[in-house]
């Protein structure tokens, strides 16, 4: 809490509970000791709701809070918790009172006021008094009346006398019906029972009560809303200096690529990120909150705020899949663009919200590279009051387009063929842009109507452009390695700039305010920033930075991205972490707080030693960080020592012994690693060289005979298994490859065989297997209960569940639910070994953008629940579960978070069930053919595969525009001159056996042939089980237009995979002319009908 108020003591009459934001400033007539409401946002409280919680003002700019129910209409309401180490609020002896006024909107979906009953208030008001004793309770107040444009005063009696300390307080609906948002405002507190706050107000301050300082949550960790009262907590790697700073930590670690900051309000700044997708601050950088609800893209390059509206910004959404990793020759290729290109999720999303809510409103895409990413440029002159209107955009796809209507719709306007990196709007002249992309720098004097290219400068790709407000005729343009450009006539001409620093620079900025001050920054973190103070005649490296946390004390930090501030001459941002300049570039200082992308990999990523304060994580790319104080601070190892030229630390293993110093680890590059150990906490380490190197998965300790260790390493190619029974010194392979092992009786271990698909087990440490099951998918990851009893598979699409004797495979009944891709793609699964019955599993589509989470099972994997609340959407790589308290870790593109073990109620347990069940997983892989760029399928395990009757390709397959949904269809063309039969084939649909399921498609031919659609049903032998060669589905089909085809069918015993065959015949004499049958939206999922 701010110094000031933390030493403020006061006795009788009241304290105002409005400035709990921060900053604390003097009330003008009011008196010497009260406070109105600041701007900083969660500086000194932690502000969480069940929904969604933030400052608001009202018409007369007075300040308020507001919330809303989460999305399953739950109990609403806000609390408010002091950050760890701020002073409370105190108040001296006698008898207190708190006040606020309150208001609602309690409308129905179409606006008007409900007639449901209004529900009753509650607040939970915690105090704490000299002997630090929680004082506060729940307490009923009587119903809000229905009057949703009028404020309630209303007064909560504190049932404990003074003196004593408040740590938090919340408002909270109490019954079924909440309304659809709070608000709250003037919160004070009173030793008067009927106290009216005004500007004649007299203010007595006697008591001299010392300060008493109550921690109300641990530090480094900030509560995310959720219903149910369940959290999850975000953990940061900081530092105990940061620490001592009274930093919460923020590592960024994902690669930035913008950051932008709002021209009408500066101290609103948005940080846009390749993977880690949008982070807004609205108190000048020092706080970040993560911002990416309806965000489905992988993540975001580049962000823009409404020059005139701080709440309207624009991002742009990527794949950046982690399979397109590009080359510099690859960004000039339009194929591999068009590749990389997710018509689903990538485009222009928009927010008016701060944020809180994003919405796809135009669907387009650009490679993930290192460049400027100033995508947006605005019209200030077609500002409406709200927003503005004309707005700018360039694109990879799409070329430069255009928006009259504030954003809703978009159109190209030109540059179709180009890539464009930097879209600026001349200040003083609305007709004219500047471009700059992969092909050079253009310009336009008609507003987008015509260009020129500017041809006297260099034949490279054109990174990143930018211009002073106060001479905008002064340009500059960077090229990389080529060097960097100023045009003094408005980009008529250029010249290099011969004191630019000659390495791969990407982005620069200048200082609205003064043109002679230019930042400069490159490409990764060999090319530090530099700064110059004379327009760019000479530049200097900056001098001081501080260290990140990946690198504490040290100065290697990159800026991927820089924003020069729009009114303060010498400040500038510059990004991962989030630094901030207010000397013209010569020091940077950090102000990361609250944003994080080190990511967990694998579920045995993370390591608890016996003592359940001290864990060991160990990050891709950055290694291990080891915390003995519960995740309140971390220490990392500066001098680990490279593998294969890399620090990612993909598993590792703590002896589980008392007192045990000893920590495995894997170090090495993406593909290939070694194990090292060390037996002093982390401090030193040394190669096992008696170890595989390779890419490991699953590195664990004999709970019983710490002398054995497991391991599955993917070596050469080939995933393999592998035992050390001397204390992990000598390794030796396995028969098969070990995956799980038992926590009570760890010679029960499970496995596959080389091709992941034929599941083992042995009772004796890997002496002897027995086989037990064949899935369709590799097996990813496994996990057991502690006595071994239980097994659980997730595959790359599926998770299996063996209870000893039977096979079950949950579904969209169980509460398993597709994502946005209507896929059901897994990433880890974990048991609780404390609570057995409690198992979670994450969701991971990185291929194709944002997934649906994490899900947990209460009853053994039965039925499931999704638990991800406020961190939706979210790719959710790892969890591993704390075998001391059963509490949850999961890793993430956007860090670490972790919730603690539930209680298990019967509300619980029958709150499983999923509300979505109407919509049932549909099982077939790229229903609606939207992964087909027109010659190959992105992705082989999604391909519908060309076979012919005849042993020959006799069909052409395009995409169709007048598609049933989507912007593809197949489309099968035969020839007249050719004969046979030609299928389309999906294998290896994995199905349950006697499972009723419900088949449709839509469908679309000429006459004169034959179009239909086929099933057959396979063993896990691969044996076919239907007698006759085909079961149709949908025989001969007549449909000169799209019409929707539907079935009901019921897999045969011993099932557990299915082909579909999408065929066209002729029927009798071919006709004289091709003829073309189209499908789409294929449609297979378990029926809902008992």
């Amino acid at each position: 809490m701010n110094k000031r108020f933390a030493n403020f003591k006061i006795g009788t009459f009241l304290i105002l509970l409005t400035g709990i934001f921060g900053s604390w400033n003097h009330a003008e007539d009011i008196g010497s000791k009260v406070y109105i409401l600041g701007n900083e946002l969660q500086a000194d409280y932690i502000v969480s709701s069940w929904g969604a919680g933030l400052l608001e003002n009202d018409a007369d700019n007075s300040p308020y809070l507001t919330g809303q129910p989460d999305p399953a209409g739950k109990m609403a309401g806000m609390a408010l918790k002091l950050r760890d180490g701020k002073n409370g609020i105190q108040l001296g002896s006698g008898k207190w009172y708190m006040h606020y006024e309150i208001n609602y909107d309690y409308t129905d979906s179409s606006g008007q006021v409900g007639e449901l009953t209004v529900p009753l208030m509650a607040n939970v008001f915690t105090v704490v008094n000299l002997s630090e004793k929680p004082l506060g309770k729940e307490r009923k107040i009587s119903a809000l009346d229905k009057d949703i444009k009028s404020w309630e005063a209303r007064t909560y009696t504190i049932e404990a006398d003074g003196p004593f300390t408040v740590t938090s307080v919340s408002f909270q609906y109490i019954g079924p019906n909440p309304p659809e948002g709070m608000k709250v405002r003037k919160i004070f507190f009173s030793q008067q029972e009927q106290q009216s706050l005004n500007q004649n107000s007299s203010i007595k301050n006697t008591t001299n009560l010392s300060p008493v300082v109550t921690p109300a949550e641990k530090a480094g960790l900030i509560d995310l809303p959720a219903p149910e009262k369940e959290k999850w907590q975000q953990i940061f790697m900081r530092t105990d200096e940061q620490r001592a700073k009274g930093l919460r930590g923020g590592d960024v670690s994902q690669n930035g690529t913008y950051i932008a900051i709002c021209e009408s309000d500066p101290s609103a700044i948005a940080l846009a990120s390749d993977l880690g997708s949008i982070y807004i601050s609205y108190d000048g950088a020092k706080n970040w909150n993560m911002r990416h609800k309806g965000i489905n893209a992988n993540g975001t390059q580049g962000v823009a705020f409404d020059p005139k509206n701080k709440h309207i910004l624009f991002c742009l959404g990527t794949k950046s899949s982690e399979g397109a990793r590009q080359k510099a020759g690859d960004l000039r290729n339009k194929p591999f663009l068009e590749e990389y290109y997710s018509p689903l999720v990538d485009g222009i999303y928009y927010t008016e919200n701060d944020g809180l809510e994003w919405k796809l409103v135009f669907k387009c895409s650009a490679a993930r590279n290192k460049a400027q990413h100033n995508y947006f440029a605005f019209d200030p002159r077609s500002f409406d009051g709200k927003r503005c209107l004309t707005i700018y955009a360039g694109t990879h796809t799409h070329g430069l387009i255009k928006s009259t209507d504030g954003g809703n719709t978009w159109k190209t306007i030109g540059l179709e063929n180009l890539k464009i990196e930097t879209v600026i709007l001349h200040p003083l002249n609305n007709k004219i842009i500047f471009i700059a992309a992969y092909e050079g720098f253009y310009k336009s004097i008609d507003s987008g109507s015509s260009f020129k290219k500017c041809n006297d400068l260099p034949n490279e790709i054109l990174w990143g452009l930018d211009l002073s407000k106060s001479k905008p005729d002064k340009i500059f343009c960077v090229f990389g390695k080529a060097g960097v450009y100023r045009s003094k006539d408005g980009g008529d001409s250029f010249e290099k700039l011969a004191g630019a620093p000659e390495q791969d620079y990407r982005r620069i900025a200048c200082s609205p305010v003064d043109d002679k001050i230019v930042y400069l920054d490159g490409n990764y973190f060999e090319n530090k920033p530099y700064h110059s103070w004379d327009g760019g005649e000479t530049w200097q490296p900056f001098e001081s930075a501080d260290g990140a946390v990946q690198e504490p004390g040290q100065l290697a930090w990159s800026a991927d991205g820089l924003a020069a501030h729009p009114t303060e001459r010498l400040m500038a941002f510059a990004n991962r972490p989030v630094h901030k300049t207010i000397d013209g570039g010569k020091t940077w200082k950090y102000c990361s707080d609250g944003i994080s992308g080190m990511r967990l990999q694998v579920r045995t990523s993370a390591a608890f030693s016996k003592n359940p304060d001290i864990i060991a994580l160990t990050f891709t790319d950055l290694g291990p960080f080891i915390t003995k104080n519960n995740c309140n601070t971390f220490i990392r190892n500066n001098n680990l020592e490279r593998f294969e030229g890399g620090l990612s630390g993909s598993a590792m293993a703590w002896e589980p012994v008392k007192g045990s110093k000893k920590i495995f680890i894997t170090i090495g590059s993406w593909s290939k690693q070694m194990l090292r150990i060390s037996t002093d906490e982390g401090q030193t380490w040394s190669d096992v060289q008696g170890a595989p190197k390779g890419l490991w998965y699953y590195l664990a300790f004999h709970q019983q005979n710490h002398q054995v260790l497991y391991a599955q390493v993917r070596v050469d190619g080939v995933h393999k298994g592998y035992k050390s029974s001397d204390g992990g010194k000598i390794w030796n392979e396995l028969e098969y490859v070990v995956m799980a092992a038992a926590s009570k009786n760890s010679d029960i271990i499970f496995g596959t065989d080389a091709g992941l698909k034929a599941i083992y087990k042995s009772p004796d440490a890997g002496k002897s297997w027995q086989k037990i099951h064949d899935i369709v998918y590799q097996a990813a990851v496994m996990d057991c209960d502690s006595k071994g009893e239980k097994l659980y598979i997730v595959t790359g699409y599926s998770v299996h569940v063996f209870n000893g004797s039977v096979w079950f495979s949950p579904g969209t009944q169980e509460g398993v639910m597709p994502d946005i891709f209507s896929e059901t793609r897994f990433g880890c699964i974990a048991v609780d070994q404390g609570k057995p019955e409690i198992v979670y599993l994450t969701y991971l589509n990185h291929y194709k953008g944002r997934s649906s989470g994490i899900l947990r099972s209460l009853d053994g994997g039965s039925t499931w629940k999704n638990i991800t609340y406020e961190l939706a959407p979210i790719n959710a790589w790892m969890v591993s579960v704390n075998p001391h308290d059963g509490t949850a870790y999961i890793g993430t593109d956007n860090g670490v978070f972790r919730m603690a073990r539930p209680t298990i109620t019967k509300q619980l347990l029958n709150s499983l069930q999923s509300e979505n069940k109407t919509q049932p997983a549909n099982i077939v892989r790229n229903p609606g053919f939207e992964e087909y760029d027109g010659k190959n399928f992105k992705d082989w395990e999604l391909s519908w595969s060309l076979r012919d009757g005849r042993g020959k390709v006799n069909s052409v397959f395009t995409a169709d525009t007048s598609a049933h949904s989507g912007g593809n269809a197949l489309k099968i063309t035969i020839d007249p001159a050719k004969e046979g039969n030609f299928w389309y084939v999906q294998e290896n649909i994995p199905i349950l056996a006697q499972t009723k399921y419900d088949f449709s498609a839509w469908i679309k031919k000429e006459s004169g042939f034959r179009a239909a659609i086929a099933i057959n049903w396979y063993n896990a032998e691969n044996k076919k089980l239907n007698t006759e060669n085909l079961i149709e589905l949908l025989p001969n089909i007549d449909a000169a237009e799209f019409s929707e085809y539907v079935k009901e069918i019921i897999s045969p015993e011993a099932a557990v995979k299915a082909t579909l065959m999408l065929y066209v015949d002729w029927l009798g004499t071919p006709a004289d002319h091709n003829c073309s049958a189209f499908f789409d939206d294929i449609r297979l999922s378990q029926s809902l009908k008992k």
